[in-house]
This record gives C-alpha cells, structure tokens and sequence, in this order.
C-alpha cells in the first residue's frame, strides 16, 4: 500500500512518540507506585508506634512532590508536541494514556498555587 512521504513521515513520527511515552508511563507508574506504597507502610508504621503524636504536614508528601513534577512534565511535553512537531496532545490516544496516569492528581497543583500565595 503506498503511502505519500507526508503520511508516512506523520505516522512513523506517532509511532516513535508512541514507544517513548509508553516507556515513559511504565517508569513513571512505576515510581509512583513505589512511593505510595512507602507511604503507606510509613503511616502505618506511625500509627502502631505508642506514645508518639502522630506525624501532621501541612507540606506536601515527598509523593505529592514527585507527582507534581510528572504533571508538569506531561503538560510541557504536550505543550511541545504541538508547538513543535504538530502533535495535538489532545487527539493523541498514546500522550491522553500518559495524561491519565496523573490526572487524578491535578488538585496538587492547586495546593502548590496556595502554598507559593501563603
């Protein structure tokens, strides 16, 4: 099948930007997975000690931190998908994959804005 040199030059720069970001996502889950589950045994850990007050931050988690970081980095990277290489991250099924590994988390953000306000 003959595709013309335009196509072809779109679809194997989707396929390339594919495999990046699904590396990207396996390496990222992965942190964040371990920092949850750290997390969790550390605050576990804290409320079986006796006779310790119990740990309250009105800072963010080392995981807070981290995820915050990876939302940043998706949006720049989004950002330059389309201002660079035409890429609309909106209509991308790889980079709206990637995007969902943190979308839950955008609330961060606005801790972060509030923090920087205080």
């Amino acid at each position: 099948k003959y595709i013309p040199p335009l196509r072809w030059q779109q679809h194997t720069l989707k396929e390339i930007l594919t495999n990046l970001i699904e590396k990207y996502y396996e390496m990222a889950n992965a942190l964040l997975t371990s920092e949850r589950k750290k997390e969790a045994i550390i605050s576990k850990v804290n409320k079986t000690q006796k006779g310790l007050p119990p740990v309250v931050s009105s800072t963010m988690s080392d995981t807070d931190k981290m995820t915050l970081q990876i939302i940043l980095d998706i949006t720049h990277f989004g950002n330059m998908l389309n201002q660079n290489l035409g890429v609309n991250q909106h209509t991308f099924s790889a980079y709206q994959k990637l995007w969902g590994l943190v979308s839950d988390s955008l609330h961060l953000l606005e801790t972060l804005e509030n923090q920087n306000l205080n």
